[in-house]
C-alpha cells in the first residue's frame, strides 16, 4: 500500500504476484509487471513529443514550466504539463504559485527505467541540467552524484557547507557526504573539510581531528595554501576542545607566522581568542579578540561573520564586554535577524549583557529570543549548550530554581550521556561547576555537596586549566554551607586576587564571596579592602554580574554590614543596589519557563501585548500551519505534512504572523499556547 501510494491498479498487481523462485526477488518481480502494465496501458497510447516530454522529466521530482523547459529543453513544456493533468497521468497538483506536478513515484520510476533503457546515454546530461537550477542543496547535489559529475558535486557542497552548517543543518551535510563512494570522498580535501564541518555542532571532535587533517594535508598537496591554512584553523579547535592545549597553542603561533589573507587571520585570531581562554590566559583573549573584529570589520560579508558563532563563554573576561558588544552590533548589521547559530549567540551575549549590568529581565528577553533561534535550528549542541548554561544561571538568579536547577540537569544528561568522549572528558568539570553555581544561588546544599564530590570524581590531564579553579569554587561554596569559614577563605582568595580567567565572571565571584566570609569571621576592615577597588570598578564599567551570582544571602549581608567609613558611601549604595536587583530580578517579569531550548518562550514585549483577533481570523490552513509551528516544526517539515511547497509555507507563515499581530514564530506559537488555556 505504501509503495502503490493507494493505487489500486498498482496494488492488485502487487498482490497477484505470487513469490519468486531461483534469483529473482519478489520486489523485482513486482517491479516487472508494475512496468510492464505502464508500458503497454499509458505509454503505448501517448503522442511521441508528450512521451518524449515525460522520460526527459522523470527526473525531477516536481514539475513546472520553467523547471522541465530547462531539463527537457522542449519549449513547448507548459503545454504538455496541462495535457499531463488533463489525462490525469499519475500525478497530484501540488499547492503553489505557479502550475506545480507530482509524479506518483512508481510512474516516475517506470519513466526513468524506460529512459535509461531507450536513451541511456541522456541520464547523467539530464540530472546535470537539473543540478543547474535546482536551489535545494540535497536535490542539487543527488543529481549531481547520480550523474557521476564528483567534480561538481563536491564544489556545490563545499561551497554550501559552512552556510549549512550555521542554519543548524549538520546532519543533513554527513547525509549527502554518504552519497560520494569511498574512493571518491578519500581522495577530496573539500569533503573532509565538510566531513570535519559536521562534526562541529556534535562537538564530535575525533571526526573533526582526523577529518580537518587529511583535509589540510590534501589541500597542502594540492597546492592550495590559503585551502590549508583553513583547515589547520579547524584543526586547532578540535586540538584545543579535544584538551591537546600545548599542540594548539604551537599550531596557532606557527599560523600567525604566515602571510594570510583578512578573512583567514581572522579565523585564526578567533581560535586564538579560545586557545588563550582554554589555557586560562583571561588577560590575553581581548587582545586577540580586538585584533579578529579588526580582521571582519574590514569584510562585511553575511557568510563570513555566520562562521564566528560562539563567544557566550568570553562574557566577563578582562576587557571583554564592549568589545562583544561590537561584535554584536556588526553581526545584527551584516546578517540580519534571520535564525542562524550566529543570531543565536548574539543573543546570548545580549542577554549576558543585561544580567551585567544587573537588568536580569531584560536578559530573561533575550534569552527567550535565543530560544527562538536555539528551536528553530534543531538544538544543535553547541548551541544548546550555551542556551542551557544560560538558562541554569539566569532561572535560578530570577527565583525559578525548578526551571534553573532543571536546565543544569539536562546539561550535564547531555555531557554524561550523548556528548562524545573526546568531549566529554575535556568539558564534563565546566558543566558540573555550572549546575554547582545555579545549586549556590538555589541554596541547594544537598545538591551542591553531591556536585562537589562529582567535581573532585572527573578529573582527567584533558581538562582545561581552569578546572581547578573551578573546584576551588565548588569546595568554597560547601564549606560555607557547613559553616567552614576559614577553608572557605582559603580557596577563595587565590581566586579573588586574580582577573576572570573562567566561566562568567568566577574571579568577580570570588571576591565578593570572599568579602562576606571575611565580614562574617569579623575582619570587616578586610572585606571593606576586597570590596572597595571591585566596587570602584563595578560604578565605572557597569558590570555587575559577579555579585549578583554571589547569591542573595551574600548579597544581603554585604549590603546590611555597619561600613561605617571603611567603604565611601557611593560604595554602600552599590551595595544596597546589588541587594534591590536581585529582588527586583525575582519579582519582576517571569523569567522564560523552560529547561533549556525545549520550550520557547515568547519575549515579555509579545506576551505584554492584547490578545490578538480571534483564530477565526486564520483561514484552516493558516491554523493547521500555526499548530506545526507550535509543535516547533521547520517550514521544510511542514511542507512535506501537508504537501506544500516551502515557498506556500512561508507565505501562510507571514500571512498568520501579520494577522495575529506578533513578529516571531516564537511569539506566534505563544499566542496560540495561550488561546488553548483561554
Amino acid at each position: 500500500m505504501e509503495r502503490t501510494d493507494g493505487w489500486a491498479a498498482g496494488l492488485r498487481l502487487s498482490l497477484a504476484t505470487q513469490p519468486a523462485s531461483g534469483a529473482l526477488r519478489r520486489n523485482d518481480r513486482v517491479q516487472r509487471h508494475l512496468f510492464d502494465y505502464l508500458a503497454s496501458e499509458v505509454l503505448a497510447g501517448m503522442p511521441g513529443g508528450l512521451r518524449e516530454f515525460l522520460l526527459r522529466c522523470s527526473i525531477l521530482p516536481e514539475l513546472t514550466a520553467a523547471r522541465c523547459a530547462h531539463v527537457s529543453g522542449l519549449p513547448q513544456a507548459a503545454a504538455w504539463l496541462d495535457e499531463v493533468e488533463r489525462r490525469g497521468l499519475f500525478v497530484s497538483v501540488l499547492d503553489a504559485e505557479e502550475t506545480t506536478l507530482r509524479l506518483h513515484d512508481l510512474f516516475r520510476d517506470f519513466l526513468e527505467d524506460r529512459l535509461q533503457r531507450d536513451h541511456p546515454g541522456q541520464l547523467a546530461p539530464l540530472l546535470e541540467r537539473a543540478a543547474e537550477h535546482e536551489t535545494d542543496l540535497a536535490r542539487r547535489v543527488g543529481y549531481l552524484t547520480r550523474a557521476g559529475a564528483w567534480d561538481k558535486a563536491t564544489a556545490v557542497l563545499a561551497q554550501a557547507a559552512q552556510e549549512r552548517i550555521s542554519a543548524g543543518a549538520g546532519a543533513e551535510l554527513e547525509q549527502l557526504l554518504a552519497l560520494f563512494p569511498p574512493a571518491q570522498a578519500e581522495a577530496r580535501p573539500d569533503l573532509h573539510l565538510v566531513r570535519g564541518l559536521a562534526a562541529w555542532p556534535r562537538f564530535d571532535w575525533d571526526t573533526l581531528l582526523v577529518s580537518m587533517q587529511r583535509a589540510a594535508d590534501g589541500y597542502a598537496l594540492a597546492g592550495r595554501e590559503r585551502d590549508a591554512a583553513l583547515a589547520r584553523i579547524n584543526l586547532c579547535s578540535g586540538l584545543l576542545h579535544a584538551g591537546r592545549l600545548a599542540e594548539s597553542t604551537r599550531e596557532h603561533a606557527a599560523l600567525r607566522a604566515l602571510p594570510l589573507d583578512d578573512a583567514v587571520r581572522a579565523f585564526v585570531c578567533y581560535s586564538a581568542a579560545w586557545d588563550a581562554f582554554a589555557g586560562a590566559r583571561g588577560e590575553e583573549v581581548a587582545a586577540m579578540y580586538a585584533e579578529m573584529m579588526g580582521w571582519l570589520e574590514r569584510l562585511p560579508v553575511a557568510p563570513l561573520w555566520q562562521q564566528f558563532p560562539m563567544h557566550c563563554v568570553f562574557i566577563g573576561l578582562p576587557g571583554m564586554q564592549p568589545l562583544l558588544e561590537r561584535f554584536c552590533d556588526g553581526a545584527l548589521r551584516i546578517t540580519g535577524e534571520q535564525p542562524s547559530q550566529l543570531h543565536a549567540g548574539v543573543m546570548h551575549i545580549r542577554c549576558w549583557a543585561a544580567l551585567s549590568g544587573g537588568d536580569l529581565a531584560g536578559a530573561a528577553r533575550w534569552l527567550a529570543r535565543a530560544d527562538e533561534d536555539t528551536h528553530w535550528l534543531g538544538s544543535p549542541r553547541n548551541v544548546l549548550t550555551d542556551n542551557r548554561m544560560t538558562h541554569a544561571l539566569l532561572q535560578t538568579l530570577r527565583g525559578d530554581h525548578e526551571a534553573g536547577l532543571g536546565a543544569a540537569h539536562a546539561l550535564v544528561d547531555d555531557m554524561v550521556r550523548q556528548s562524545p568522549l573526546a568531549h566529554r572528558r575535556v568539558h564534563l568539570s565546566e558543566v558540573l561547576f555550572v549546575h554547582s553555581r545555579a545549586a549556590w544561588i538555589a541554596q541547594d546544599l544537598p545538591a551542591l555537596r553531591e556536585l562537589d564530590r562529582a567535581l573532585a570524581e572527573v578529573v582527567t590531564p584533558y581538562e582545561w586549566v581552569a578546572a581547578p579553579s573551578l573546584r576551588a569554587m565548588s569546595g568554597a561554596f560547601v564549606a560555607i554551607a557547613d559553616g567552614h569559614l576559614e577553608q572557605a577563605q582559603r580557596a577563595l582568595e587565590p581566586l579573588a586576587a586574580d582577573v576572570n580567567r573562567s566561566l562568567f565572571y568566577l574571579g568577580t565571584q570570588a571576591r565578593v564571596m570572599l568579602a562576606d566570609v571575611q565580614r562574617r569571621r569579623g575582619a570587616l576592615p578586610a572585606a571593606a579592602g576586597t570590596l572597595a577597588p571591585w566596587l570602584d570598578e563595578a560604578a565605572r564599567s557597569g558590570e555587575f554580574a559577579g555579585a549578583l551570582l554571589a547569591g542573595v544571602p551574600v548579597v544581603d549581608g554585604l549590603a546590611a554590614a555597619p561600613w561605617a567609613t571603611l567603604l565611601t558611601p557611593a560604595q554602600q549604595v552599590l551595595l544596597q543596589r546589588f541587594s534591590t536587583l536581585l529582588r527586583d530580578g525575582r519579582n519582576g517579569a517571569p523569567a522564560p519557563a523552560s529547561g533549556g531550548a525545549a520550550t520557547m518562550a515568547a519575549p515579555a514585549s509579545a506576551a505584554a501585548r492584547a490578545p490578538a483577533p480571534l483564530a477565526e481570523v486564520l483561514s484552516e490552513r493558516e491554523r493547521e500551519v500555526l499548530e506545526r509551528i507550535t509543535a516547533g516544526d521547520s517550514n521544510k517539515l511542514i511542507a512535506r505534512v501537508f504537501d506544500l511547497s516551502p515557498h506556500t509555507v512561508k507565505r501562510h507563515v507571514a500571512n498568520i504572523l501579520g494577522k495575529i499581530g506578533v513578529d516571531s514564530r516564537g511569539q506566534a506559537a505563544a499566542w496560540w499556547r495561550s488561546r488553548d488555556e483561554r
